[in-house]
């Protein structure tokens, strides 16, 4: 049979006796497989597990004529198949304020995510969630990046860059990412945004005067 399953996926095993005379002929064995990574049934079809990494199995079959038994062996590998990404948020824009002073606010919204990174669309029925990043590394290194908010499954969200630890008028870089919500699967990380921080805070005092005593 098979060297190689997929996890999930099925193959069909079979035996052959090699008899005194030279001669040889299909047998029924009974069917064997180490581990709970596979299963195989009486008639020789092995199912495999899943897996979260390629695992090695043997697959024995024993055959038992008169008074003489043989075995026959094969490893057969269960292997590990990565689920698919989804893409990566597009069209990242910032606009606002949405509240203003003395706490600005304002909205981070992209397009949603239909479709895996291969292109082909995604189930209608799979979850996605995003989180959105900021840095102020425009290289976005992954040790740079600080989530503004939590999961969400909206297109947008609206943040406070004082909340935040935003410096008024600091350039800073956005980018989110999107994870298949059933599966844990993440996407690559989107294209940034750049964005000079706009978070004037309440206005200064205005007509003010000094009274001499």
């Amino acid at each position: 049979g098979a060297a190689s399953v997929n996890e999930g996926a099925t193959a069909t095993y079979t035996a052959t006796a090699t008899w005194s005379d030279g001669s040889t002929s299909a047998v029924t064995p009974a069917w064997s497989v180490t581990t709970a990574y596979a299963t195989i049934s009486s008639s020789g079809l092995l199912t495999a597990a899943t897996v979260s990494a390629t695992q090695t199995v043997t697959v024995s079959a024993s055959y038992t004529s008169g008074s003489v038994t043989r075995t026959a062996s094969q490893s057969v590998s269960i292997v590990n198949v990565p689920s698919p990404s989804p893409a990566a948020p597009g069209n990242i824009t910032i606009g606002g304020p949405v509240t203003g002073p003395p706490s600005e606010t304002w909205r981070i919204s992209w397009d949603p995510v239909t479709t895996y990174q291969s292109g082909a669309p995604l189930e209608g029925s799979r979850p996605v969630r995003y989180t959105v990043y900021w840095t102020r590394d425009p290289a976005l290194t992954p040790g740079t990046l600080m989530p503004i908010a939590s999961p969400v499954s909206a297109t947008s969200i609206v943040f406070s860059p004082a909340a935040s630890a935003m410096v008024h008028n600091e350039r800073v870089y956005f980018a989110a990412v999107a994870v298949l919500a059933d599966t844990g699967d993440p996407s690559l990380l989107s294209a940034d945004l750049t964005w000079v921080v706009s978070n004037r805070g309440p206005s200064a005092p205005a007509a003010g005067s000094i009274k001499k005593k």
